[in-house]
């Protein structure tokens, strides 16, 4: 058995965690772990400005997104425009992906 964890939002149980092994047990964080933990990592990327954004896959513990991290990617690079003065957009956002071989 195998427990896949994708963008979830929401601490996980005990009684769910203890029905998989550790090392079977595994969430897919769309952040480059440890920089942006937390339920809103591509919309805290884009208030920060960060450029590169990638994902992470950690293991799953009872902490949120505290688990070792087992393999990361980065993938994407992000361009933020602001939006002119009196413009009904806060900013504009061009997401490029790219993948970076090691």
């Amino acid at each position: 058995n195998l427990l896949v964890v994708a963008s979830f939002g929401k601490i996980l149980p005990p009684a769910l965690l203890d029905r998989f092994a550790p090392n079977r047990r595994l969430n897919v964080h769309p952040s480059l772990l440890p920089h942006l933990r937390g339920p809103s990592p591509i919309q805290t990327a884009i208030y920060n400005g960060d450029t590169e954004i990638g994902v992470s896959i950690i293991g799953v513990e009872k902490k949120v997104d505290s688990g070792d991290i087992w393999a990361q990617e980065k993938y994407v690079r992000i361009s933020i425009y602001r939006a002119e003065p009196g413009s009904s957009h806060c900013c504009r956002v061009s997401i490029k992906t790219t993948i970076f071989s090691s």
